[in-house]
């Protein structure tokens, strides 16, 4: 088990995801794979994020990004072009 496995299983969330990708699988290839699998359109695929890196794994497969808002990403809440959630309950 991988350490994302866990926490979603102490959040109670893990029955929500088909598949999980996490460390050492860089981002960028995680949602490569992860669209071959299933045989997803990019177009039709979105990523949600809290980081620079989150965004650019998106960009680098051609799928929509949104950001999560959080206390530690306000610079890039203004600098990306991108539409933002500020959680998952009231958006």
């Amino acid at each position: 088990k991988f350490e994302i496995d866990e926490i979603l299983l102490e959040l109670g969330i893990s029955n929500f995801f088909i598949d999980v990708y996490g460390s050492p699988t860089p981002k960028t290839k995680a949602i490569a794979l992860a669209i071959e699998k299933f045989q997803y359109d990019s177009k039709k695929t979105i990523m949600i994020g809290d980081s620079m890196d989150d965004y650019k794994a998106a960009l680098n497969n051609n799928v929509t990004f949104f950001l999560r808002q959080t206390e530690f990403n306000i610079a890039l809440q203004d600098d990306l072009n991108c539409l933002v959630l500020k959680d998952f309950i009231n958006e």
